[in-house]
């Protein structure tokens, strides 16, 4: 019986461990995605810049 409570245990903590991982992954994730974003906004903005300084 305690056996089974030791290995509950365990599987307790693994699943806290790989919860608190994907955890940082999803954040560091959204970091990457909003990054990415603000890079392609800028690229936007600055090709939107160009095209009316060329339309001007």
């Amino acid at each position: 019986m305690p056996n089974v409570v030791l290995i509950a245990i365990a599987s307790f903590r693994d699943c806290g461990l790989i919860v608190s991982s994907m955890s940082w992954l999803f954040s560091i994730l959204c970091l990457v995605i909003m990054a990415t974003l603000d890079c392609v906004d800028l690229m936007h903005g600055l090709r939107f810049k160009a095209l009316s300084a060329l339309y001007v």
